[in-house]
């Protein structure tokens, strides 16, 4: 019986993100980030929250995910 090849590679995928502001109209700044990489397991995707109205938050969801 013949045996499958086995690759180590990842299999390929599509990657989208969506994030919101939320529902408060006085916090309408989008801080949240997203990424993606590949890694030795495989692959990783990250969503971090911008905690919207909170010094920073922006900065801080972007330098979690870079």
């Amino acid at each position: 019986m013949v045996q499958p090849a086995v690759s180590s590679a990842p299999p390929a995928i599509s990657v989208a993100h969506k994030t919101d502001p939320g529902r408060d109209p006085d916090k309408q700044v989008n801080e949240d980030s997203c990424g993606y990489g590949l890694c030795a397991l495989g692959h990783v995707l990250v969503v971090c929250d911008g905690m919207g109205g909170h010094m920073s938050g922006r900065d801080a969801s972007q330098r979690a995910v870079g």
